[in-house]
């Protein structure tokens, strides 16, 4: 703090010795008007100190509101993020449980015999669970962003096989399904896979937001 006084406590005590010197040296025949360049000058140094001071208080100042708005920017961005992540969380474990379903729905516990099954009984639907992540993908972890980008891709394989199977019906042992049903299965496993992997890595991003 003492440091911004000193360009003015300077030109205090100049004005101060060159006034007395000047009083010394002629004490009779002294008159303001004489010095009054010098004295002048050492004043307009002063002033300039003065000035210094003040606009560095009001770049201090500046900095400082930059600093608090940065903050609270990166407050206000952790805190949806936050959100995002949470509800993504939540969506992925619902979705996983559907995954599960469906997969039992081609190969059930302990299944003998022959299983009859047609593309009307797959009920997986992704809805619009993955619709705010989508939306959002730059607050996301990149390696995230990129398995729910390949989660939507595989729905989509999905959807379309549904509708090139809508009317068909298999039947079938265990041993042996039909190639549709078998394709079912490996979207239902990749899909399944993508999920768990998603639902671990948005748990880490939570962790890491938190």
């Amino acid at each position: 703090m003492a440091r911004r006084y000193d360009v003015l406590a300077l030109s205090l005590l100049m004005f101060s010795t060159v006034l007395v010197i000047a009083i010394s040296m002629d004490p009779k025949g002294f008159t303001l008007s004489t010095w009054q360049p010098l004295l002048a000058a050492i004043t307009a140094l002063g002033g300039a100190g003065i000035v210094y001071r003040g606009a560095r208080l009001a770049y201090e100042a500046a900095m400082a509101k930059v600093a608090l708005d940065r903050e609270l920017n990166e407050r206000e961005h952790a805190r949806v993020t936050l959100g995002v992540l949470l509800r993504l969380e939540f969506s992925l474990r619902e979705l996983k449980t559907e995954i599960e379903t469906e997969r039992l729905r081609i190969n059930p516990p302990n299944w003998e015999g022959t299983r009859t099954l047609q593309a009307s009984d797959f009920t997986l639907a992704m809805g619009s669970r993955l619709d705010e992540a989508w939306a959002n993908l730059d607050r996301l972890p990149r390696q995230l962003s990129t398995m729910i980008a390949g989660i939507r891709a595989i729905y989509f394989d999905y959807k379309v096989m549904l509708r090139i199977n809508e009317d068909q019906k298999w039947s079938y042992r265990p041993v042996s399904p039909p190639k549709q049903v078998r394709y079912f299965g490996e979207i239902f496993d990749n899909l399944h896979d993508k999920t768990v992997a998603a639902l671990e890595r948005a748990r880490t991003a939570i962790d890491n937001v938190r």
